[in-house]
C-alpha cells in the first residue's frame, strides 16, 4: 500500500488543523468545505507524473521541508498513529465525558488514501457530511461493521508496519511501547528507544531478573548491577553495527560498504575486581574475605602477564575466577601462571563445587577458549608506554582489510553469543567501532538499527518482531550529523539499501530534512512545503516552488527553505548591511568620507568572499571620495586588488574543478 493523502480535521494539541497533504507525485487531492459539508476533490489541473524512484521495492518517496517549528516532525508523529480512522461511539462514554468525547472525534477525524496495487481507496470516518467527488472507491470507517471488518481480517491499514527512525535525541515522539495488541504495527528506532532496548539486553544478559528483592546484599547480584550501569548505549550499538556488517559479509557487499564505514574494532575487557572495587572502595577493611579474594587475583594477574599472554583473555579467565569465588565462597588456587592453569582448575572442580551453574561456567569456558584462539597473535593499538604502565591500551585491533578472514569469524562468533541465553564474555568484553566520525556513526544507526529488528526476541520475547508487506518508513532530520559530501550520497545509498534489504516488501519513504543536497534529489512533486505564519501552520502548493531535482545548492536553499533570499550567514548579513550604512545616508545619497575612512572601509570589503558584490561594494565606496586624489589612490589598490584575483584565476585556468 502506498499512501497518497492525508487530511487531518485537528492534530493532538491543535498544531494542525482541517489541512491536506500529497505525498504522491501523480495526484493532488483537495478538501474543502461547503455548505456544512467536507467535499473530497481531485485536482483536474494538476498534472501528475509517475514517481522516479518506483521500482518492484520502492512505492514511493517524499520530502517535507521547512523552517524549525514548522511542524515536520509533528507532521511524522501523526503518521505513525496512522489507523482505521475509528471514531468511539457516544455510548462508550458516560455523560459527564461529552467534551471528551468531542474533542476525540476532531482529533481522530481524518482522510486517507492509499493506492493498493492498482486500486486507489478513501477512508474517512464522516459519519454523515463527507462528499466523495472523486472516482475513487471510499470506505466510511466510522461504520462499525466496516471497521470491525478491517480489524477482524487484518485488512487495510494493519498491512502496513510503520518504522520511525531518527538520530536525534530531541523529538517529542515518545511512545511508550512497540507492541499494539500483540502486533507489532510501529516501530520507533532513536537513540533512547535503542537505549531501552539496550537495557532489556543487559538485564537478559546478566540474568538480572533472577534475583530476588532482598539481593542488595548479594556480591553476585552488586557486580551484575554494576555491570549493567558500566555498559552504555555505545555497546549494544556496536554489538548491532556487528550483526550488520555479518549480514553483508554473507551477502558479499561488506567490501563496497566498507569504503564509505569505518571497519575497525577495538577489542578490550573490563576487570570485574576494578568494577566491584568501585563500589566497595571503602569497605574492602570490614569485608575481609573480599579482600583476600581480589588481592589474589591481582597477584594471579601479576604472574599470567608475565607470560606475555593476552591481555584480554587474561582478564576474561580471571573474571571467571572471580566470579566463581564471591558466587560459591570457595578458596581459588595461589599459583595460575597462565590461561590454560585457570582453564583447567575450573574444569576439575565443575562437578564438585558448581552445579548449580555448570552449564553457564561451561559455556563460559568454551567462549574464553574461542576468542583466545580468534586474538592469537593480535594487532594492539600503539602505545607509548611499556605493558606494566597503567595507561598502557591492552586493546586488541581487528581490522577488516589487514585480517578478513579473523574478522569474520569474529562477527560470526559475537552474533552467535548474541542469540545465545547467556553470554560470559559479552558481560565483560568491549567492543569498540573505531575511527569513526559522527557522520558515519549516524548513518550507519539507520541500516544497523533496522537490520536488529528481526533479532528483538533474542532479546525479550515480548518484542518479537512481524515485518508486514508495507513498511513505510518516516526518517526524521535525514541529513542530521552528515558531512555535506554524506548528505550528497544519503538519499541514493539509503535507496540501495531498501533494495536490497527489503526484497520481499513494498518500501514507502518519507524524511524531513533541513539540508538542499538531500532535497537535490528529490523532485518538486515529490517535496510537501511546511511554511508558518505568526503560530499558523500553512501549506505552500508544490506549484508556487521551481523544480528541485537536480537544482544548485544556493537556488534551493532560496526557494525550498526559505531564507528569504539570503544564502549567507547572519552575521555575515549584518557586517555588510553596517558597511552600506557607513556608505549611504539616510536619503540613501553617497556620503562625503575622509582617505582615512575610506582606506578601513576598503579593508573591510577585502573579506567579503562574493567577487560581485565585492565589486559592487567597492564601486559605491568610489563615489564617497571627496576629490580626484583620494579617487585615484583608491583606484589603484582596486587595480591591485583586480591584477592578485588574475594571478589567481590564471594559476588555476587548467584545473577542471576551477570550472565548477
Amino acid at each position: 500500500m502506498e499512501l497518497l493523502y492525508v487530511w487531518i480535521n485537528e492534530s493532538k494539541r491543535g498544531f494542525y488543523k482541517q489541512q491536506g497533504f500529497n505525498f504522491s507525485p501523480e495526484f493532488n487531492f483537495i478538501v474543502k468545505e461547503e455548505k456544512k459539508s467536507w467535499i473530497l476533490y481531485e485536482d483536474d489541473t494538476w498534472t501528475g507524473k509517475q514517481s522516479i524512484f518506483k521500482d518492484i521495492v520502492i512505492e514511493n518517496v517524499s520530502a517535507i521541508v521547512g523552517k524549525n517549528g514548522a511542524g515536520k516532525t509533528t507532521l511524522l508523529e501523526y503518521l505513525i498513529g496512522l489507523d482505521c480512522c475509528s471514531i468511539p461511539d457516544k455510548e462508550s462514554y458516560d455523560e459527564n465525558y461529552e467534551d471528551l468525547r468531542e474533542k476525540e472525534i476532531r482529533e481522530n477525524k481524518s482522510i486517507y488514501i492509499f493506492r493498493e496495487n492498482e486500486n486507489i481507496y478513501i477512508y474517512h470516518n464522516f459519519q454523515n457530511n463527507f462528499q466523495n467527488k472523486t472516482r475513487y472507491f471510499e470506505k466510511n470507517m466510522s461504520k462499525l461493521e466496516v471497521y470491525q471488518n478491517a480489524q477482524e481480517n487484518q485488512t487495510d491499514f494493519n498491512d502496513i508496519v510503520k518504522i520511525y527512525i531518527t538520530n536525534s535525541g530531541y523529538g517529542n515522539i515518545e511512545k511508550n511501547t512497540m507492541i499494539t495488541e500483540s502486533k507489532l504495527d510501529t516501530i520507533i528506532l532513536t537513540p533512547k528507544k535503542i537505549s531501552e532496548i539496550a537495557s532489556m539486553y543487559y538485564d537478559k544478559l546478566l540474568d538480572l531478573s533472577s534475583f530476588s528483592s532482598n539481593a542488595s546484599s548479594n556480591h553476585d547480584y552488586i557486580l551484575k548491577k554494576i555491570l549493567k550501569s558500566w555498559r552504555k548505549i555505545d555497546d549494544f550499538q556496536t554489538i548491532c553495527d556487528i550483526i550488520y556488517f555479518n549480514k553483508l559479509l554473507k551477502e558479499g557487499r561488506f567490501k563496497d560498504y566498507s569504503i564509505n564505514i569505518s571497519t575497525k574494532l577495538s577489542i578490550s575487557s573490563a576487570k570485574a575486581i576494578r568494577i566491584l572495587d568501585n563500589y566497595f572502595i571503602q569497605k574492602h577493611e570490614k569485608n575481609k574475605k573480599l579482600k583476600e579474594i581480589c588481592d589474589l587475583i591481582d597477584n594471579n594477574y601479576t604472574k599470567i602477564f608475565t607470560k606475555n599472554e593476552n591481555y584480554v583473555t587474561v582478564n576474561l579467565i580471571l573474571n571467571l575466577l572471580f566470579e566463581i569465588a564471591i558466587n560459591f565462597n570457595i578458596d581459588l588456587p595461589n599459583n595460575i601462571s597462565s590461561v590454560k592453569e585457570g582453564i583447567d582448575w575450573i574444569k576439575e572442580n565443575l562437578d564438585i563445587t558448581l552445579n548449580t551453574k555448570k552449564e553457564y561456567y561451561e559455556e563460559a569456558i568454551k567462549e574464553i577458549e574461542i576468542l583466545s584462539r580468534l586474538l592469537k597473535n593480535p594487532i594492539t593499538k600503539d602505545n607509548v608506554v611499556p605493558p606494566t604502565d597503567l595507561a598502557y591500551d591492552s586493546s586488541i585491533i581487528f581490522d577488516y582489510e589487514k585480517r578478513p578472514k579473523k574478522y569474520m569469524e569474529f562477527l560470526d562468533f559475537i552474533e552467535e553469543r548474541f542469540k545465545a541465553k547467556q553470554s560470559f564474555i559479552l558481560r565483560y568484553i568491549k567492543i569498540e567501532n573505531i575511527g569513526m566520525s559522527s557522520g558515519e556513526r549516524a548513518f550507519l544507526n539507520y541500516f544497523s538499527w533496522i537490520n536488529i529488528l528481526s533479532k528483538f526476541h533474542n532479546i525479550d520475547a515480548n518484542i518479537s518482531v512481524k515485518m508486514k508487506s508495507t513498511i513505510m518508513l518516516l526518517v526524521d532530520e535525514i541529513d542530521l550529523y552528515l558531512h555535506p559530501e554524506w548528505q550528497k550520497n544519503c538519499i541514493s545509498l539509503l535507496l540501495d539499501e531498501i533494495k536490497k534489504d527489503f526484497l520481499d516488501y513494498k518500501v514507502q519513504i518519507i524524511f524531513t530534512t533541513h539540508s538542499p543536497l538531500c532535497l537535490s534529489d528529490v523532485p518538486n512533486e515529490n517535496i510537501i512545503y511546511l511554511a508558518e505564519n505568526e503560530g499558523e501552520v500553512l501549506i505552500d502548493d508544490r506549484r508556487m516552488h521551481a523544480q528541485t531535482f537536480g537544482k544548485d545548492v544556493y537556488s534551493l536553499l532560496n526557494d525550498s527553505f526559505y531564507l528569504n533570499n539570503s544564502t549567507m550567514g547572519l552575521f555575515a548579513q549584518k557586517y555588510i548591511n553596517n558597511i552600506i550604512q557607513e556608505i549611504l545616508d539616510d536619503d540613501n545619497q553617497y556620503k562625503s568620507l575622509s582617505l582615512g575612512k575610506i582606506d578601513l572601509l576598503q579593508k573591510k570589503i577585502e573579506f567579503i568572499g562574493n567577487e560581485l558584490l565585492k565589486k559592487k561594494l567597492l564601486s559605491m565606496l568610489q563615489k564617497c571620495c571627496k576629490d580626484k586624489n583620494e579617487e585615484l589612490i583608491m583606484l589603484r589598490k582596486e587595480k591591485k586588488m583586480i591584477e592578485q584575483r588574475i594571478n589567481e584565476l590564471e594559476l588555476h585556468k587548467n584545473d577542471r574543478t576551477w570550472i565548477l
